[in-house]
């Protein structure tokens, strides 16, 4: 794991709200605002009888359409946050998505996109805490310790369209649940790790840090 302050450079990518680089991450959705409780991050909170009820955070914290990485080569997904507010109900949970690039084939799930695959926690099998930062991931664990942030997995795969791990990927995302009535999170750190390849000599970091 990468703990020191050197290591924890790796792969930094800051992006402040309000400029363009965070409306590009953002997927046309909800935009953050700084946390009520002054902790860094970008906050989110949706309550029932929002004015929009389908809002939702949408962050496209990696693009791949100028690169040939596929699902193999994705080691972990993560995110550095918070859930804010928690009765252990599904919907009150962000969760990862990946997509892959369309083939055109006829077998496209979308114009857009291949396949979709989430990955979402196990209400059942995990602790929440409201408010406890923690580090959420899928796949592997993240190769940044983020100061020993508590280890999260969100280990259910949801598949939409076949799941090949020699399809290229698009996306790799972080996103709430349209649907939910409540929902409150706050997200520091969002990224991916991808293994050793051909496209680079040591397992590589993206980390998205986010700036209010």
């Amino acid at each position: 794991m990468f703990t020191n302050s050197i290591m924890s450079n790796r792969g930094l990518i800051k992006i402040k709200s309000g400029t363009a680089a965070a409306m590009a991450v953002e997927g046309g959705q909800a935009s953050p605002v700084p946390d009520a409780n002054d902790r860094a991050g970008w906050s989110y909170t949706k309550v029932p009888g929002a004015m929009f009820p389908d809002d939702k955070i949408n962050y496209f914290f990696w693009g791949g359409s100028t690169q040939n990485m596929k699902i193999k080569d994705l080691k972990s997904l993560f995110c550095l946050g918070s859930i804010d507010a928690w009765t252990k109900t599904a919907s009150e949970m962000f969760f990862f998505i990946i997509y892959t690039k369309p083939k055109g084939d006829g077998s496209d799930q979308a114009a857009w996109y291949h396949s979709r695959h989430a990955y979402t926690l196990d209400i059942n099998n995990q602790v929440i805490q409201p408010m406890e930062k923690c580090l959420f991931y899928a796949l592997a664990e993240p190769l940044k310790d983020f100061d020993g942030a508590r280890k999260i997995p969100l280990k259910n795969r949801i598949d939409t369209g076949i799941y090949n791990q020699e399809n290229e990927l698009l996306y790799c995302t972080l996103h709430s649940d349209s649907a939910a009535t409540d929902m409150s999170c706050l997200v520091q750190h969002m990224g991916c790790d991808f293994f050793k390849n051909h496209f680079h000599a040591v397992e590589r970091v993206v980390d998205v840090k986010c700036i209010t």
